[in-house]
This record gives structure tokens, sequence and C-alpha cells, in this order.
């Protein structure tokens, strides 16, 4: 992997890995409860979060198989990071994207099942990403569904600002039951 990223790698593994300790003290009740019928379970979070990294994977490797000619990311990044970080600090509720929603990824999990296909993913992510050639960083690869065009730090960054924005959904929903 590009080591300038591996901070960043380091940083998001440990943010999952916290999550998934959390997660691996909940029982399967508590796991897969839901708030209310329109609200997720801590289990479908997971799945959801596991799910948008899966398929931002998947459209690098489809972009990059076309051998693309990449724009640099350098302004454009830092506006769009800064703006994707800027709303997941702040909880304005928005819709998942139909791709990435609760039609694609199971109504119960058991933990196990969690833990093993995130670990899965991530492991194909980093051997995808450490293979990505030196001219690709800091060129536009990924598509952000709202903000657009960036790099894969870029998409590093969304991924960590995405899963403590979950986070704090995560806390609620335990909050919530434990009430």
């Amino acid at each position: 992997m590009n080591t300038r990223y591996h901070k960043l790698q380091n940083i998001l593994n440990e943010d999952i890995e916290e999550l998934l300790s959390v997660c691996e003290k909940l029982d399967y009740e508590t796991l897969n409860w839901k708030p209310s019928e329109h609200e997720w379970s801590v289990a479908q979070v997971c799945h959801h979060l596991m799910l948008v990294e899966k398929l931002s994977m998947a459209y690098v490797i489809k972009k990059l198989s076309f051998n693309p000619k990449l724009k640099s990311a350098a302004i454009t990044d830092l506006w769009r990071v800064g703006t994707l970080a800027l709303y997941s600090k702040n909880f304005i509720r928005v819709k998942a994207p139909k791709a990435v929603n609760e039609d694609h990824f199971p109504a119960e999990s058991a933990f196990a099942d969690i833990k093993s296909e995130w670990t899965k993913n991530r492991i194909a992510l980093w051997e995808y990403y450490s293979g990505i050639p030196e001219d690709h960083i800091g060129k536009q690869i990924y598509k952000h569904p709202i903000a657009g065009r960036m790099s894969m730090r870029g998409m590093l960054i969304f991924f960590h600002e995405h899963l403590l924005r979950h986070r704090k959904q995560i806390n609620r929903i335990l909050q919530k039951k434990l009430n």
C-alpha cells in the first residue's frame, strides 16, 4: 500500500475493530433489535457500512479495468472530502441510496457472520489498494454518489467519516434498547 495512506488505513481498521468489539458483546436479540419499523438494527448498520465499502471498491476496480485517463484530485479532494466530513459531523438524516439500503442486506445476522464478511471485504480492499500503480495515487479514481469524484485517499476518508456517522447511530440504537 502507498505508505502515505497507511495511517488512514490504520485509523479505519482501528475504528472498525472497536465497533466490532462493541457488537461482539451484544446478544443476538440486541444486535438485531430495531427501534422502529423504519429504523435499522445494529447488525443492519454494519451490513450497510460493509456494502458501501464493497460497492465502492467494485466501482474503482471496474473504472481502473478500462485504463482510463485520470484527472488530478488535488483541489477537488479538499472540497469534496471537507463537504463529506461536515455532513458526517451534523446528523441530518438522509435516506440511504437504493444500492446500499436494507433491500440489499439481511434482516437479521449473527455477529460471527458480520465479522467474517467484514474481515474478508477489508482484506480484499487493502490487497487491491496496495496494488494500485503509484501514478494513480492522487487521481480521481472514486466517485461518491453525492460529493463526486475523488482520490483513493478521499475514499478512505469517506469510509472513516461514514463509519463515525453510523457509530453515532449505533450508540442511539443501543441507548433506546437500554431505555
